[in-house]
């Protein structure tokens, strides 16, 4: 009965949770401590034309998913990491990118989106702008190896 605008709207298609173990019994959470304020993630900003699922509706591609994760968390220490997501229309490409950025949340750094047949070098002119405006945001000096690399001297 809840609006769809409520976020507890969607929470009734989940079923009750239950733990069964061996042992004492230890209650699960405390009812006293009352409600955490749920956030709804950030709808992902694609470039025109991408579909995508809605963040939460993703299905499959867990195990692309954890690999993706762990290469941007980064395994080494001082690592800075990157993916290009890329192959034939339909296959998901743009749900997994989606769901990878909202997993990843502000961490995920520099997002670049394009659409339709492009060419490596407007991949690379994507990617440029996009970090010299994030250079800018910044306020990065001149000597920055970033700010250099956004303007193709690095």
């Amino acid at each position: 009965a809840l609006p769809i605008s409520d976020l507890r709207a969607g929470l009734v298609e989940w079923a009750t949770p239950a733990l069964f173990l061996r042992g004492p019994a230890i209650p699960l959470y405390d009812p006293a401590a009352g409600f955490e304020t749920i956030i709804e993630p950030a709808e992902p900003v694609l470039a025109d034309g991408i579909v995508v699922r809605r963040v939460g509706e993703f299905v499959g591609r867990r195990g692309e998913l954890r690999t993706l994760t762990r290469v941007l968390r980064g395994e080494q220490a001082g690592t800075q990491t990157g993916v290009v997501i890329h192959g034939m229309g339909g296959g998901g490409k743009s749900t997994l990118a989606a769901q990878l950025v909202a997993g990843i949340g502000e961490r995920a750094g520099l997002v670049v989106s394009l659409a339709g047949r492009v060419a490596v070098d407007q991949i690379l002119y994507a990617i440029a702008g996009r970090l010299a405006s994030w250079c800018f945001a910044h306020n990065l000096s001149d000597t920055d190896i970033r700010r250099r690399l956004s303007d193709g001297d690095g």
